[in-house]
C-alpha cells in the first residue's frame, strides 16, 4: 500500500534472516510487526514469488537499440551498484514512467528472470535480471547485442548513477535543500547506502527521474559519477565516489558533518 516515505505503492516484507532494516515501523509510523533488522521496504518489481501459481506472462515490445541520451545500447557491458551486467531489454515498462534499462547480471544478485509484474522483458536466469534507468549505469566493456524476439535485462531499485560530462562540457547547476521532505536526511550527514558508507552531498530534485533525491559521496570508489548527471553539477566529489538514491534506501550513520 501506500507510504510516506515516497510516492507509489510499496510492499513491506519480513525476512527470515536479520538482514533488513528496521522491524516494520519507518519514520514513526509502523506499517507491520517484525523482529528488528527484519524488516524492508520494496516495491513489487523488486520482489520474486518462491513458488505458487504459474501465469501466464504477456510479452513486451522488441527493445530500442539505444537509450534516449544514447548513453546505453543494447548489448552493452555496464556496471550496475558494483556488478556486472549486460543490457537486454531498453523502453517503456508497466511498473514505471519513464525509460528503463533491463539488464542480465553475471552473477545471481538480481531479483528476477527478465519478467516483472506479468510482463516479460527478456531472458535470463532466476535471480539474474534486474531494471535501472540509464543514469544509474557505469559503462564498462560492450558486448555484441544478443538477437531475440523480445528484449532482455535484470530488474530496478533503489539506486543511482550518472553520465559524466567532458572535462569541457559546461553543466547546469542545482542548488541542494538542506534536509529532506521526511525529515530524516539531511546535507552533510553520514548513512550508508547498500553497505558503503558515504556522505550526504545534495538533497532535491533531479533531471532524470521524478520525486526527490539524495546525492551522497560514498568514502570508497563504489560509486558511478563525480556528482554530476546528464548535463547537470548537483555537487563535486572524485569519478566513481558519487551516488543518487532515495531517502528511504539510505541508514544513518553518524550526525552530520559539514558539506
Amino acid at each position: 500500500g501506500p507510504v510516506k516515505f515516497a510516492t507509489g505503492e510499496w510492499v513491506g516484507v519480513e525476512l527470515v534472516e536479520a538482514a533488513g532494516m528496521h522491524d516494520g515501523n519507518v519514520l514513526g509510523v509502523p506499517y507491520f510487526a517484525c523482529a528488528p533488522k527484519h524488516g524492508v521496504m520494496a516495491k513489487p518489481v523488486q520482489l520474486q514469488v518462491l513458488g505458487g501459481d504459474v501465469r501466464a506472462l504477456t510479452a513486451a515490445e522488441p527493445s530500442k537499440e539505444k537509450s534516449a541520451d544514447e548513453s546505453i545500447s543494447l548489448g552493452q557491458r555496464v556496471m550496475w551498484s558494483g556488478r556486472e551486467a549486460d543490457v537486454r531489454y531498453i523502453g517503456p515498462v508497466e511498473f514505471a514512467t519513464g525509460e528503463w534499462v533491463g539488464l542480465e547480471l553475471l552473477d545471481p544478485e538480481g531479483f528476477h528472470d527478465g519478467s516483472a509484474v506479468g510482463v516479460k522483458y527478456f531472458e535470463c536466469l532466476p535471480c539474474h535480471g534486474v531494471f535501472a534507468q540509464a543514469v544509474q549505469l557505469q559503462s564498462g566493456r560492450a558486448t555484441p547485442a544478443v538477437p531475440e524476439p523480445a528484449a532482455s535485462a535484470p530488474v530496478v531499485a533503489p539506486p543511482p548513477a550518472a553520465a559524466t560530462a567532458t572535462e569541457h562540457e559546461e553543466l547546469d547547476t542545482f542548488s541542494s535543500k538542506d534536509e529532506a521532505e521526511d525529515g530524516s536526511i539531511r546535507l552533510g550527514q553520514t548513512v550508508t547506502w547498500c553497505g558503503h558508507e558515504g556522505v550526504v552531498r545534495y538533497i532535491g530534485p533531479v533531471k532524470f527521474a521524478a520525486d526527490e533525491w539524495v546525492g551522497v559521496e560514498l568514502l570508497e570508489p563504489k560509486g558511478f559519477h563525480n556528482g554530476s548527471a546528464m548535463g547537470v553539477s548537483y555537487f563535486t566529489c572524485t569519478p566513481g565516489h558519487g551516488i543518487f538514491a532515495q531517502a528511504v534506501q539510505l541508514k544513518d550513520r553518524a550526525p552530520a558533518v559539514p558539506p
